[in-house]
C-alpha cells in the first residue's frame, strides 16, 4: 500500500528545504522569488511556514514557475523524493571552473568527513548537497 502520508511530509519538508538552499546558496529570498515569479509573496511564505502541519501543499504551475529562476540543485531537492533531478536544457557557456571547485569541494568535505574513521549522518547530508550541486554544474557544462 502506498504511503500517502509519508510522500506528503517529504514533500512538504523538500518545499522548505528548497527555499531555504535557494536563499542560502544563491541569494534568492522569498520577496526576490515573488517578484521573479509574479507569484505572491504571502503565497509563497504559505508553501515555507515552519510549522509542517500548517504548511501549504505546492501547486504545479507555482512549482514550474519557481523551476524558471531557483537553480536546479536547489529544485531538485523537491523531486529527488522520486528519485529525478531537475536539469536545465537551455545552452550555458558551461563554466569548467566551478565543476573543478565543486568537485574539490566535494573531496576536501569527504576526505574531512572520513577523518575519524566515521561518516556521521551531518557529514553524509553535506556530501549529498555538495554532489547535487555538483550535478547541476556538470550538467550545464555537459550542455556547453
Amino acid at each position: 500500500m502506498l504511503d500517502h502520508y509519508g510522500t506528503d511530509g517529504e514533500t512538504l519538508a523538500a518545499q522548505a528545504e528548497m527555499f531555504r538552499l535557494a536563499e542560502h546558496d544563491h541569494g534568492l529570498t522569498m520577496a526576490t522569488l515573488a517578484r521573479e515569479t509574479g507569484v505572491p509573496l504571502d503565497t509563497l511564505k504559505s508553501y515555507n511556514r515552519s510549522n509542517i502541519f500548517a504548511r501549504a501543499k505546492m501547486p504545479l504551475p507555482v512549482f514550474v514557475k519557481l523551476l524558471r529562476v531557483i537553480p536546479d540543485d536547489c529544485t531538485s531537492i523537491i523531486t529527488g523524493i522520486a528519485g529525478k533531478l531537475v536539469t536545465s536544457v537551455e545552452p550555458d557557456d558551461g563554466d569548467l571552473d566551478a565543476l573543478g571547485r565543486e568537485a574539490a569541494g566535494f573531496i576536501h568535505e569527504k576526505l574531512d568527513a572520513e577523518a575519524d574513521g566515521r561518516v556521521d549522518h551531518i557529514e553524509k547530508a553535506r556530501l549529498r548537497r555538495r554532489s547535487q550541486k555538483i550535478a547541476a554544474v556538470a550538467q550545464r557544462v555537459a550542455r556547453a
